[in-house]
């Protein structure tokens, strides 16, 4: 059910929150096993970045509308 909902929401602006980071962007991709946010790039330097965090370790995730 978690991973449906994910889901239904790609491409969304997400924050998605570990015991370790938080992790905030564009949810481009979701498995079974993980998700894959797309961060902002950082001034001076090359474009954004695809973190990918596993499924098991997420805490929560929060939707910005």
């Amino acid at each position: 059910m978690f991973i449906d909902e994910l889901n239904q929401r790609l491409n969304s602006q997400v924050q998605v929150v570990t015991p370790n980071q938080v992790v905030a962007g564009i949810l481009v991709e979701v498995s079974t096993a993980s998700v894959k946010i797309r961060t902002s790039a950082y001034p001076g330097y090359n474009g954004a970045e695809d973190v990918m965090i596993r499924i098991d370790t997420i805490a929560y995730v929060r939707f910005f509308l």
